[in-house]
């Protein structure tokens, strides 16, 4: 989120209004011409009357402190300082003087001097809106922030209607985590200033951070009403569509920006952090490349290019990016936390920790980095002086719903490698509390959705639709509920030297949504399958194939392992009739439980509440059984209990459903040297575990009401009862 967060100190001078001409003889005349100059803008003309004077009369102290606000207007804050202490030794009992002494110095950073001014300035001549304000302005930026909050609440009491005044106070509450007082302050600088962008942009912000999110929609459009072209107001509008799940209207707004402002470095940090966020990774690249040309000295830009390679899967570039970010700003806390993340996705666990520790070492309060940390490695009783860290700094209480979030998340995985599971449970309760309370499962909308692909893709769309698509074999499609082992399966046949993992790609969804626009009339995906004819899927497998070119050009078969594909298997079944997809299954309640503990990057909003959770199951098991009646497909199912069980038998059936010969180098694929940007990029680089099978039972007490929802029950094997377990393939051709 981004917004301008502070407003300086404001002089008094204002050539003339606050000091009142005294001369009496013959300067008088030259003074008033050098005064309407100087309010004119005439600045040159303007200082040389000022001179003028002065040569006359060295001592002329009216004219010493307009001459020294007319150096300040031009940027030489030395000499304004120099002459407006002349003017004070001629007459030290003027109070706009010292203001305009203060302003002066505050502007250079004499932040001390400026304060003595101040508080002259109020010796001499009692309380001052304009002056409580600078000096709030100048504890503010002295780190003085209770005494900075006294001043402001002052010059509000003296002038209840300045916005400025109102913006800088909710400014500073927003820094300190007070964001309900800093929204009604913000509040008060919108109403008295209806042409303020910063201040709508800042409360929008605000707003974000508390989870009220349709607000801050409305926030921000006031901005943009105000300023159309504010790159900033843009992205953050962008930022929060995306939290609320609105993806295309997200995409909209960038679209918009980049079209207008190509390669646009104004705004490049919050540009590409929101394309990055959108898998816009190509303009991502572009606008931190364009902004490190323009200064390579910044260390943002390649801290920004660093997570964009990142996404690119270029390992080496990003790692390159963040240390450079790192060199020229070693105390940025941010990118250390960032190299961590890409260290741990190429496997290097040492280096990542070793980064997670400098980024708390340098701000304790970076709790994606206590959150990265938690998922690193396994914690036991050994580590409690850490947890107890963790544990102290939600105690503080100045933390933004994410930074809490983040910190329970962490002391849950940390509490759960301890084995006391009552303790973890309270910690994944919380953060799931908090986050629940920005993004929620809108469970009706997600039964239509889940109607609308069954309506959609009949028997007979698919007899009508035979024949059409490409005839690669090539791709592999690894589906399911995120958490069931997808990571897992792609790592076993990602092992396979003749087998690229592309990991989770959007691609699948994205040509979802633009095969939407090609559908005649106004339907939208999947109601619009009917009605789009054979060019625009015969683009949609094009597009595909063309993408896995530009990820790898030598594999047999890659993989795309996004989870959430299962909505789109009927799609890519049209698209793609050669293709293989292998379906995870797993134990209803574990997989239910391992999405409510595990904090996603984007999206899954369904996994911050069991019984939104239990609700998405239910939908995603109705359009399984859906695809193994209509898909004119095989699909192999493999069982997460099966898999950890007897993971030879299962690898190599997996292999033979890819059509490739076996190769050892599967059974060992915790030991293969591969890119996983998922969050269990930790536990595919161990040997199998088998804890967590039937994991749910540690918590057993605790989701009644879950397994209540899921109508769960168990066989006498203590299996779920979803089905038999040991069937691994199944035909699904009609």
């Amino acid at each position: 989120m981004t917004g301008k967060t502070q407003r300086t100190g404001r002089t008094q001078g204002n050539v003339g209004r606050q000091v009142r001409v005294s001369t009496t003889d013959d300067s008088t005349q030259l003074l008033e011409m050098a005064v309407g100059l100087h309010r004119a803008g005439e600045l040159a003309r303007a200082r040389a009357l000022y001179e003028q004077i002065i040569e006359r009369d060295p001592g002329h102290a009216d004219a010493l402190q307009f001459l020294g606000l007319a150096c300040f207007q031009g940027g030489d804050g030395e000499q304004a300082v120099a002459l407006i202490r002349r003017a004070i030794a001629q007459k030290p009992r003027v109070a706009p003087y010292h203001d305009n002494l203060g302003s002066v110095l505050e502007s250079t950073g004499a932040l001390d001097e400026a304060l003595d001014a101040y508080l002259e300035a109020t010796r001499l001549s009692g309380e001052d809106a304009e002056r409580s304000f600078n000096m709030g302005v100048v504890l503010n930026r002295l780190g003085r922030h209770v005494e900075a909050e006294m001043a402001y609440r002052k010059a509000i009491d003296l002038a209840p209607g300045d916005g400025g005044f109102h913006y800088n106070l909710a400014n500073l509450l927003k820094a300190e985590g007070r964001l309900e007082e800093a929204v009604g302050h913000y509040q008060h600088a919108v109403d008295s200033e209806q042409e303020s962008a910063d201040a709508r942009n800042n409360l929008g912000n605000t707003l974000q951070a508390l989870g009220r999110l349709d607000e801050a929609i409305l926030a921000y459009s006031g901005a943009l009403k105000v300023r159309p072209n504010d790159i900033n107001a843009h992205c953050n509008l962008a930022n929060v569509l995306l939290d609320l799940n609105r993806w295309n209207e997200a995409d909209d707004v960038i679209e918009q920006v980049i079209a207008e402002n190509p390669l646009h470095v104004a705004a490049h940090s919050a540009l590409s952090k929101v394309c990055i966020r959108l898998h816009r990774t190509s303009a991502a690249i572009g606008i931190c490349r364009k902004a490190i040309a323009e200064d390579a000295d910044v260390a943002d830009p390649h801290c920004n290019l660093g997570l964009a390679l990142r996404q690119a899967r270029d390992i080496p570039g990003a790692i390159e990016a963040l240390q450079t970010a790192i060199r020229i700003n070693p105390a940025f806390a941010e990118a250390h936390n960032s190299l961590g993340i890409v260290y741990m996705d190429g496997g290097d666990t040492v280096h990542a920790l070793e980064c997670f520790r400098e980024a708390l070492k340098l701000d304790p309060k970076v709790a994606a980095a206590w959150l990265n940390m938690s998922r690193a490695r396994r914690f036991s009783e050994q580590d409690l002086p850490e947890i107890s860290r963790i544990e102290g700094l939600l105690e503080e209480g100045d933390l933004p719903d994410e930074g809490r979030i983040n910190l329970h998340f962490a002391l849950g995985k940390m509490f759960d490698d301890c084995a006391a599971y009552d303790k973890a449970f309270e910690h994944f309760r919380e953060a799931n509390r908090y986050k629940s309370q920005h993004v929620r499962l809108d469970a009706e909308h997600d039964r239509r959705w889940v109607a609308k692909f069954l309506e959609a893709f009949t028997p007979a769309y698919f007899g009508s639709h035979a024949g059409l698509g490409d005839p690669s074999e090539r791709q592999v499609f690894i589906v399911g509920m995120p958490r069931s082992g997808t990571t897992l399966v792609e790592q076993i046949l990602a092992s396979h030297p003749q087998v690229y993992g592309a990991d989770e790609l959007t691609t699948i969804a994205d040509i979802a949504y633009t095969v939407e626009k090609r559908g005649t009339g106004t339907a939208k995906y999947p109601e619009n399958i009917p009605s789009l004819d054979d060019s625009a899927l015969q683009w949609g497998a094009r597009h595909y194939l063309d993408h896995l070119q530009t990820i790898d050009t030598q594999a047999v078969r890659v993989t795309d392992k996004m989870p959430s594909n299962f909505f789109h298997l009927g799609l890519i079944a049209v698209m793609l009739p050669r293709v293989r997809i292998i379906h995870c299954r797993r134990d209803a309640m574990d997989v239910c439980l391992s999405n409510f503990v595990q904090k996603f990057a984007e999206g899954h909003h369904y996994s911050y509440d069991l019984s939104d959770t239990a609700t998405y199951y239910r939908g995603y098991e109705q359009v399984m059984a859906h695809w193994r009646q209509v898909l004119p497909i095989q699909m192999f199912e493999v069982q997460y209990e099966e898999l950890v069980e007897d993971q030879e038998r299962i690898s190599r059936a997996l292999i033979d459903y890819i059509d490739l010969d076996w190769d050892d180098r599967c059974l060992t694929f915790h030991e293969t040297k591969r890119t996983v940007r998922t969050a269990s990029n930790w536990q595919v680089r161990q040997p199998i575990f088998k804890t967590a099978r039937k994991r749910w039972k540690n918590y057993e007490k605790h989701l009644a009401g879950l397994r209540t929802e899921l109508g769960y029950v168990e066989d006498a094997q203590g299996r779920a009862g979803t089905g038999s377990l040991s069937e691994i393939k199944r035909n699904l051709t009609p």
